[in-house]
């Protein structure tokens, strides 16, 4: 696995991401729509993916506020916020693959980041991508209004769709593995600390991360 690759990859789905939001939202402003109830759901469905996380950051904040560590809660609450406004135009794609690039391959950072990417890929599939898919063929179709334009704002929402679920289908691949690596570590760590008292296995690393391995030029044990 190459960090590099996959910051990149991420980027990737931010440019798709902001192309789609812009044909999309075009769409609704320019458009003749068959019924006020389709411009209206193409509306809800342009800003859902930022509600979804808008509501799941706030019950979050919500409920650490009754946590000892209430200010570290209103840390994260501040940086949800910003990756919410971000959402609709894709800056949170930015934001991840940038934030790769740039952290340490040993850092723990990396699966939160990788994570939340993921996270963010299905959302924007699930609640903005596929819906509009949807909505604008069958508006038109109705109206028999078959552009250049149309049909690009179609198709890009289709592209950014499709792209998604093989980024996901390549996110579980990666995640398979992670698991051989973490077995990999393991049988390795623990042969090498037979025999030792349990405080000098704690004190020779009780903050040390896994690193992000590669072991693409390598067998992995069976």
């Amino acid at each position: 696995m190459n960090i590099a690759i996959e910051a990149w990859l991420i980027i990737a789905s931010g440019i798709l991401r902001i192309s789609s939001f812009l044909f999309d939202a075009y769409y609704v402003y320019s458009q003749s729509f068959t019924s006020d109830i389709v411009k209206l759901f193409c509306l809800i469905f342009l800003f859902a993916p930022m509600a979804l996380l808008l509501t799941i950051i706030l019950y979050c904040f919500i409920k650490g506020l009754f946590s000892k560590n209430w200010k570290h809660n209103c840390g994260q609450f501040s940086l949800g916020i910003l990756i919410c406004i971000g959402e609709p135009i894709g800056l949170s794609f930015f934001i991840f693959g940038i934030t790769l690039l740039i952290v340490k391959a040993t850092d723990r950072d990396f699966y939160m980041v990788d994570a939340l990417s993921r996270v963010s890929n299905l959302n924007d599939a699930v609640l903005e991508s596929f819906p509009q898919i949807i909505l604008q063929s069958y508006n038109n179709g109705k109206l028999d209004n078959w552009s250049w334009f149309t049909i690009a704002s179609v198709g890009i929402s289709a592209l950014s769709f499709t792209y998604t679920c093989l980024k996901l289908v390549h996110d579980l691949d990666k995640i398979k593995h992670f698991e051989a690596v973490s077995q990999f570590i393991r049988q390795s760590v623990v042969p090498s600390t037979a025999g030792q008292p349990q405080d000098n296995i704690n004190k020779k690393s009780p903050k040390e991360s896994m690193d992000v391995y590669d072991f693409s030029s390598e067998e992995l044990p069976r």
